[in-house]
């Protein structure tokens, strides 16, 4: 039959059911104003919803909440909610840390020191590689966990690693939106 897409509103909350051969699929939630139906499909279809489709595009990522109860700052999200990039504060400067989203423990945590140019960098090292990886459970083989130098630029053997998965990168500028209350 193909796929045939349903939608429906109680409250405000909007739903689009994704239907194949008379079976609901995936149930996708926006709010107007708040999240965009449109990426929410792009979502879908992005992420897949069988082993077969879902992995096999890269990553894409967006901006995302911060995580106060992770600590993460700066926090970007890949569309299919899996893989999670953010900057934690620590005593004396900022780790870049990776993981999926979710679980306790991150897959990546990257010493940039207290030079916010150097958080900068790292923080758009990592999300660059991880933007070419597949969005799958492996997206994290082969990325260094972390360096055994810190911060990571005094380890030559850890930025030739990364500079063999990313050769070259365009930093991304992040504000340095101290909040004391935060890393109080």
């Amino acid at each position: 039959m193909g796929i045939v897409l349903v939608r429906s509103s109680v409250r405000g909350v909007h739903r689009v059911y994704v239907v194949r051969d008379m079976e609901c699929e995936v149930e996708l939630m926006y709010v107007p104003g708040k999240s965009d139906p449109t990426a929410v499909l792009v979502r879908y279809v992005l992420c897949g919803t069988d082993n077969e489709t879902a992995g096999m595009s890269n990553m894409i990522f967006t901006e995302a909440d911060d995580d106060e109860y992770n600590q993460l700052t700066h926090r970007r999200v890949s569309m299919c909610g899996r893989v999670e990039i953010g900057v934690y504060r620590v005593l004396y400067g900022y780790r870049i840390r990776a993981g999926f989203v979710g679980c306790p423990a991150c897959e990546l945590d990257w010493c940039a020191g207290d030079d916010w140019l150097e958080v900068q960098v790292l923080y758009s090292i990592c999300l660059g590689i991880l933007a070419q990886r597949p969005n799958a459970e492996e997206c994290f083989d082969h990325i260094p966990r972390s360096s055994a130098v810190k911060p990571y630029f005094r380890d030559a053997r850890f930025v030739s690693r990364l500079r063999e998965l990313l050769p070259v990168v365009e930093p991304i500028k992040l504000d340095r939106d101290e909040n004391p209350a935060k890393t109080a």
